[in-house]
């Protein structure tokens, strides 16, 4: 569907002179690329206004992102299956903010920290099929991945000595 939507746009685009023919290509798959991350914006904004939590899944959603971005990880084959793993990755977090208990949000964020850190410093980035690496974006990658880990780190250990409010709050906990 965003395929043929994206192919539309740009004979669109060709045909008012905006595009240069021989970059179709590119733009085709520009416009797919776009599309999708404006649905699974729609989507997520969505389950956060119903579930009442767009503040924390904002914020659950810049930590993901990042995350995603410099770690890598599973690629779905569809974009259909991205936004259905997306969503449900989404609620399970939500369910987290729900029913976690809030005063065992230190003891969780140092045992997560640490099982986070320990599978970023191991296997990070992970390169997978759907979306292998190119050229050096390996060793980019595992280096922003390494500086990534250290750095919450370093903001979840200060916040957790500090006993700031920072540390118990739902804000803190999503990210």
């Amino acid at each position: 569907m965003y395929k043929t939507l994206a192919v539309c746009l740009t004979k669109k685009f060709i045909k008012l002179n905006l595009v240069p023919v021989e970059k179709e290509p590119v733009y085709s798959y520009g416009f797919e690329i776009i599309l999708s991350m404006i649905v699974y914006a729609m989507i997520f904004i969505i389950t956060a206004i119903i579930t009442s939590t767009l503040a924390p899944s904002l914020i659950f959603f810049i930590g993901f992102y990042l995350i995603r971005k410099f770690c890598g990880g599973y690629h779905a084959s569809t974009y259909l299956k991205c936004h259905f793993m997306s969503v449900f990755v989404h609620l399970v977090a939500i369910a987290f903010f729900r029913l976690f208990p809030h005063y065992l949000f230190y003891e969780f964020a140092i045992v997560s920290l640490s099982v986070s850190c320990i599978f970023i410093l191991l296997f990070a980035p992970v390169d997978h099929k759907n979306k292998p690496f190119i050229k050096n974006e390996f060793q980019r990658f595992r280096k922003k991945s390494c500086i990534y880990c250290v750095a919450v780190a370093i903001i979840v250990l200060l916040a957790l000595v500090m006993k700031t409010r920072l540390g118990d709050s739902i804000y803190f906990f999503s990210y």
